[in-house]
């Protein structure tokens, strides 16, 4: 039996708004405490995990976090790889009243001083009460947050535990943070509210029609919005039975998800553009030999979609049982909780073509046919959930179709604000809108998305998106794949922002980097109609990314104009 409310949609509970996180997972456990939950695939070996399982371990770390004094609303940072623990301790903080947040760990493609600096400043803005962390990663914590020593707590071996009966959280209580990658600046907590989560949920279950046969399938970390709500939260809150494989080890050996989805009957996969690409650049389809035909869905979230991502994908992959309509899009957001928009499941997502040059001279939309050199594939991102409205926005006026301005949302799943910054929070929630600085038109009645404000770049008083430039040098042989950006800094002699490209190589020949540098000029110059001042290539690991995977643009801007040797210029 669910939890005692009404059924919503063949076994998953019928969730109302007066609950909290722990209480639905509580009941689920009392009452059917042998149903799987996860299914940990890691290289060490595997582990499967009930709800009654998670729920008794989170019990035993929310009664350690209790005997230390955790008061109710206190902030707990947990700095946690890929393990049962990971999942225990984040729900164990919800049920001894603390507010969790994951932290990513430092990886070998971050700079170790702008990682630890960055964590730095967001413990001294927030003040977490416990920053909880695997023992082999304790002294590093404690070397290099000196001032957070005392709240430092190692993550002991957790045995099920008597679970503990729900506190005094309610649904209007701040249920976690959400960091957001920080892409221009330091990462943003984004206060959630139980309330504001469950209500996503059972919205979004509802669009998915969500049922008792399927089983979600990712390798996506949680400290993302990605893989904490879509294969987190939604399948504990929908006691949706969940395979999570390890971040790190799915990017070495990729083949490893379609593997697993064959194994565990996977019907839902999240991922976002660059995993298709990655997986498309390097899964052999015929070594591989497995069947992804038991997927419902593929659905790209989380950056630009690209319709030419679906259709390689498609191409190499159909003999594995791959079709066109298995691929989605969803327009997701932390100030959202997650998905705003989804496209209807079991139906192909069919691009609009549109002109080049109106696009990106004056954000004017023209549509055009697919086979006009200048025209370019734009994928719609669906219908909003129930509970969201979107509009498109200059200033304070709504667009009409075919121009192209700031997406703006509203509705009841909205954040709280920003953690411990009110200026941010009220700069980008007015009058109930949030401003998401996300670009893009509607056509057709379907939102269509473009890039994002903090990346368009103007060179010459002509628009370019970064995102769209970067795809351009991402294609040239040569260029290490998703290791490229498109900055635009001033230059005083001219007066005006000029376009810098700076991409990475393993590639140590003179003569073929004339080659690489010159390719990228040319298709630039002929696809954008701009001459880049400078085009930089540079060694693997020169790039800075944020946690989250994504290109840092502030950081690399930074160190740009900090390189003390002249740039090379193109050819």
């Amino acid at each position: 039996m669910p939890p005692n409310n009404a059924i919503l949609l063949s076994g998953i509970p019928d969730l109302s708004n007066n609950q909290t996180i722990p209480g639905i997972v509580a009941e689920w456990a009392a009452c059917d405490p042998g149903r799987p939950f996860l299914h940990l695939v890691r290289e060490e070996g595997s582990e499967t995990l009930s709800l009654a399982d998670l729920f008794g371990r989170a019990s035993a770390f929310a009664r350690l976090l209790l005997d230390r004094g955790l008061p109710k609303g206190g902030k707990v940072f947990l700095f946690l790889s890929t393990g049962s623990g990971q999942y225990a301790a984040f729900l164990g903080t919800m049920i001894a009243g603390g507010i969790p947040a994951f932290m990513p760990p430092l990886t070998a493609r971050q700079e170790p001083e702008l990682y630890w600096e960055s964590h730095r400043r967001l413990s001294s803005l927030n003040r977490p009460t416990a920053l909880v962390v695997d023992r082999e990663f304790a002294p590093s914590l404690a070397a290099n947050l000196p001032d957070q020593l005392d709240r430092i707590l190692p993550l002991p071996t957790l045995e099920p535990a008597p679970p503990l009966p729900p506190g005094t959280t309610s649904a209007d209580d701040i249920a976690l943070l959400q960091h957001t990658s920080g892409t221009t600046g330091l990462k943003k907590g984004v206060a959630l509210s139980h309330q504001a989560i469950i209500g996503q949920v059972k919205a979004y279950a509802r669009l998915l029609s969500l049922g008792p046969s399927d089983r979600i399938v990712s390798w996506l970390p949680l400290y993302h919005d990605m893989g904490l709500i879509a294969c987190f939260l939604l399948p504990l809150i929908t006691a949706t039975p969940v395979t999570a494989l390890d971040p790190f080890e799915w990017v070495i050996r990729p083949e490893s998800l379609f593997r697993q989805i064959e194994a565990d009957h996977g019907t839902l996969v999240w991922l976002p553009n660059f995993a298709f690409q990655h997986l498309t650049n390097t899964v052999d389809p015929e070594s591989t030999n497995t069947s992804l035909a038991s997927v419902r869905a593929l659905i790209n979230c989380s950056e630009p979609c690209k319709a030419e991502t679906f259709e390689r994908f498609h191409q190499r992959f159909q003999n594995l049982g791959i079709r066109p309509e298995q691929l989605q899009v969803c327009y997701a957001m932390a100030e959202t909780v997650f998905a705003v928009t989804q496209t209807p499941l079991g139906q192909p997502v069919t691009p609009l073509w549109v002109a080049r040059e109106p696009l990106f001279a004056s954000g004017r939309i023209v549509v055009s046919p697919p086979d006009q050199a200048a025209a370019i594939p734009l994928l719609p991102v669906g219908k909003a959930l129930e509970g969201l409205c979107y509009r498109v926005t200059q200033g304070n006026s709504t667009l009409p179709d075919d121009q192209i301005g700031e997406v703006a949302i509203a509705g009841r799943y909205l954040f709280s604000g920003y953690e411990q910054r009110l200026e941010e929070t009220e700069s980008r929630l007015v009058n109930d809108w949030y401003y998401s600085r996300d670009l893009g038109f509607t056509h057709g009645g379907e939102l269509y998305l473009t890039g994002r404000k903090d990346d368009l770049l103007i060179v010459h008083g002509k628009n370019l998106f970064a995102h769209e430039v970067e795809a351009v040098v991402d294609r040239v042989a040569g260029v290490k794949k998703g290791r490229c950006v498109a900055l635009a800094p001033f230059d005083a002699a001219s007066g005006s922002q000029q376009l810098v490209i700076i991409a990475e190589t393993s590639d140590k020949d003179p003569a073929h980097i004339r080659t690489i540098r010159r390719e990228i000029l040319n298709n630039i110059q002929a696809i954008f109609g701009i001459r880049p001042k400078t085009i930089r290539l540079t060694a693997e690991g020169w790039l800075v990314k944020t946690t989250s995977g994504k290109i840092h643009r502030q950081e690399n801007l930074r160190k740009f104009a900090a390189e003390t040797t002249p740039p090379e210029q193109h050819p």
